[in-house]
């Protein structure tokens, strides 16, 4: 499925009973040359996907995120880099995916991708709520009909 927000066509799939948005694409919004790496670097970014993780993730690998975060040049240091396959690879995320292929890209839970979007542009973060919510109760409406 894709979703537009602002011009900007964002690929959403299924994984689970979760959507995935492409973080690929919503980057497209930044008004500066922004990578889903550089949102990685900061402290409040681990800490909020640690929060997620810890709630929706029983696998959650809560010792190797400590020793991410214990990094000598942690979090927030302008040497800390820490890509997406990593931090899934060391932590068992599920959260976020870094897939190849025609739909390749980074894609990362509903929940996720709403904080992301913050981060490249606040003013695309709530034109994206605002998108979801209409489809989400545009699903809901349909899915009341057909239980009818």
């Amino acid at each position: 499925m894709i979703i537009e927000v602002d011009d900007i066509e964002i690929n959403v799939i299924k994984r689970g009973a979760g959507d995935y948005f492409s973080l690929t694409n919503m980057i497209k919004a930044g008004l500066r040359n922004l990578r889903v790496s550089d949102w990685l670097r900061t402290k409040r970014t681990l800490e909020m996907l640690f929060a997620w993780e810890y709630e929706n993730n029983k696998n959650f690998n809560c010792g190797e995120f400590a020793a991410i975060m214990g990094w000598m040049n942690g979090p927030g240091s302008a040497y800390f880099k820490l890509g997406v396959k990593n931090w899934i690879e060391r932590t068992m995320a599920i959260g976020l995916i870094a897939s190849r292929g025609r739909y390749g890209g980074t894609y990362s839970h509903r929940d996720i991708a709403l904080e992301f979007a913050g981060w490249v542009d606040p003013l695309f973060r709530q034109r994206l709520i605002d998108v979801t919510g209409r489809h989400t109760d545009a699903e809901s409406k349909a899915s009341k009909y057909k239980d009818a």
